[in-house]
């Protein structure tokens, strides 16, 4: 390991990197906490924000607002929403089961459960709608579009998806997208 490396991740390994919603900033997600990236140029990366102190397993950054949203190792069903600048947690959701994944766009806030999906307005938070009785989603697998609409898979055994409109909260169309299961999306 690098010595960049090992400054940026530690040195015990088990970290995630993501992009935001247009690729400007850049979260990395480790057992040491998480830290943000700015990518003003293909020459630079800034780091921004960074939290040493608890094991995070997903921090997903609005755009390029001091909005994140946080799962950490420690409470893996609890969603915290965080205003990263001001070191403040703006409001925090727990479900009933772990959070897999995390998705963010401009108008919603959707979070994936195994066999669930729960749909926020993210301008109050509010929980709006939730898509029950899946099939079983182990991955987390789920992305969320700029205009809204919501791709997950439907079955565990073929690569059929449902694309969902999250803006108006209807089922649009079902697609088999492979043959076998899917093991990514984005």
């Amino acid at each position: 390991m690098s010595d960049t490396t090992q400054k940026c991740f530690g040195k015990t390994g088990g970290f995630s990197i993501n992009f935001n919603q247009d690729y400007t900033s850049l979260s990395v997600v480790s057992k040491q906490g998480y830290r943000l990236f700015s990518l003003s140029s293909v020459d630079r990366v800034d780091e921004i924000f960074g939290t040493h102190d608890e094991d995070t397993k997903i921090a997903e950054r609005l755009f390029s607002s001091s909005l994140v949203a946080v799962v950490t190792a420690s409470e893996p069903h609890k969603l915290k929403v965080c205003h990263f600048k001001k070191r403040r947690e703006i409001c925090n959701y727990s479900y009933p089961s772990d959070i897999l994944s995390v998705k963010l766009n401009r108008s919603r806030l959707v979070v994936c459960l195994v066999d669930s999906i729960y749909i926020h307005n993210i301008r109050d938070m509010r929980l709006l709608h939730s898509i029950n009785n899946m099939s079983s989603n182990p991955a987390g697998l789920c992305t969320l579009s700029l205009s809204s609409h919501l791709a997950y898979p439907i079955s565990a055994t073929t690569g059929e998806l449902q694309v969902f409109d999250a803006g108006n909260l209807t089922s649009r169309l079902k697609i088999k997208a492979h043959d076998s299961t899917l093991s990514a999306m984005n």
